[in-house]
């Protein structure tokens, strides 16, 4: 996006890491974690210059009033009847409370227009980013809005399910081999915090929860567990080991968020080939003014059947990406420019392949970045971008990983 790239200007490269400015930001911020977040001392070493970034990236506010758009029309599109009958599946019967850290990704065209490359139910990054905004706006946890309502939601789904969220809640974070995960500080962080609001808080491991007499456990001596943070990407709990979790997700005897349902409203990703159909929109009653602005942000995405053969794709595979329906996180996605024939070949064997129109992310300086927001229900809760440089978001880069993002 050239008008983006215009105002985000002098972005640190790999080789200012070693400058004192920057040395003293990330002293800064691990400071700011280690009193923020007591937990933290379980997780002795992060490497802090691969996650957040001292930089700095201006946008027009009307980047910000797009995604909010794009955000509501997309939310009142889930809440619509027709459509709810047509992709909902019985276990979501009892879910009745909306998922927290809803998270929307989108690059920016040649023309500063949003196009939408996914929609995330299990975002990671928002204390992360919490973290970064308050060391660059000498903010502290007690004053910094977005926790205030990221709060607020996990008090509004609890309700919703039926518990009090003022008395001590027994919650867990949970996800398959949460050690090794990438952004396993945040596990730390949001154990702290959620223990600040006087609940209980246990990390652990999907496959230990166990589920009988209506009641979600873990090992142990421990109460029945009320709230899951859930972070796997075992978006419908298919796997074995996520039986429990299953059960308990279709008996609804605990708040399990963020939720199945909202997987197959929004962040599955054949709903945007469904989007992309002519028609498809209107069909399920949603205001002109809201299919307009799910328009102008879709990525157009196709399956192998919206085309006349694999011949047709191959030839036109450099206007495209690759990936398949349920890949999280960049992994297993193709850019058609630089496919190979055995890879490509290998995609069109499997009848999940999702193939969506590319749109580069914006390039500044070396880096390139998408823009991510935290959405709870229809609101927008926070910003950030991520800056990388490869093919896909991955974290490897020196002063790349989460960026502020001024919108101005």
């Amino acid at each position: 996006m050239q008008q983006a790239g215009k105002r985000a200007t002098n972005l640190l490269q790999p080789s200012d890491l070693a400058s004192p400015g920057v040395q003293e930001f990330y002293q800064t911020v691990n400071q700011t974690a280690r009193e923020t977040f007591l937990g933290l001392a379980a997780c002795p070493e992060i490497d802090w210059p691969k996650i957040l970034s001292p930089s700095k990236i201006q946008l027009s506010n009307m980047v910000f009033e797009q995604a909010q758009s794009i955000v509501q029309s997309l939310w009142n599109l889930s809440c619509q009847p027709p459509y709810q009958a047509q992709f909902l599946d019985p276990i979501d019967e009892k879910t009745h409370h909306d998922s927290v850290l809803m998270a929307y990704d989108f690059h920016l065209d040649s023309t500063g227009q949003l196009k939408l490359i996914e929609i995330n139910t299990n975002a990671s990054g928002f204390l992360l980013v919490s973290l970064l905004e308050m060391v660059h706006f000498k903010k502290t946890i007690v004053n910094y809005t977005p926790l205030t309502a990221l709060k607020t939601s996990f008090e509004l789904a609890l309700e919703k399910w039926g518990a009090d969220p003022k008395q001590n809640v027994k919650s867990a974070l949970t996800d398959e081999d949460w050690r090794g995960q990438r952004m396993l500080p945040e596990f730390y962080m949001y154990q702290e915090w959620f223990k600040s609001f006087g609940w209980d808080c246990e990390i652990a491991e999907s496959k230990d929860f166990k589920f009988q007499n209506h009641e979600l456990t873990l090992p142990g001596p421990s109460r029945p567990i009320q709230l899951v943070y859930n972070r796997t990407t075992d978006f419908h709990f298919e796997k074995e080991i996520h039986l429990a979790l299953k059960n308990t997700y279709a008996a609804g005897a605990a708040c399990i968020t963020p939720t199945p349902k909202a997987y197959r409203l929004l962040a599955d990703k054949q709903r945007m080939t469904e989007w992309s159909r002519p028609g498809a929109l209107e069909s399920w009653k949603l205001p002109e003014t809201q299919v307009q602005a799910i328009q102008s942000a879709l990525l157009r995405s196709y399956t192998q059947v919206d085309f006349e053969s694999s011949d047709q794709i191959w030839s036109e595979r450099k206007k495209y990406f690759f990936k398949p329906r349920r890949s999280h996180g960049g992994k297993s996605v193709y850019r058609g420019s630089s496919i190979s024939k055995t890879v490509f070949e290998r995609l069109m064997s499997e009848p999940s392949t999702i193939i969506q129109e590319h749109c580069p992310p914006s390039e500044v300086d070396g880096w390139k970045f998408d823009l991510r927001f935290f959405v709870f229900k229809d609101q927008i809760q926070l910003s950030v971008a991520r800056m990388y440089r490869g093919q896909v978001t991955n974290f490897s880069s020196d002063l790349g990983g989460f960026t502020l993002v001024e919108f101005t």
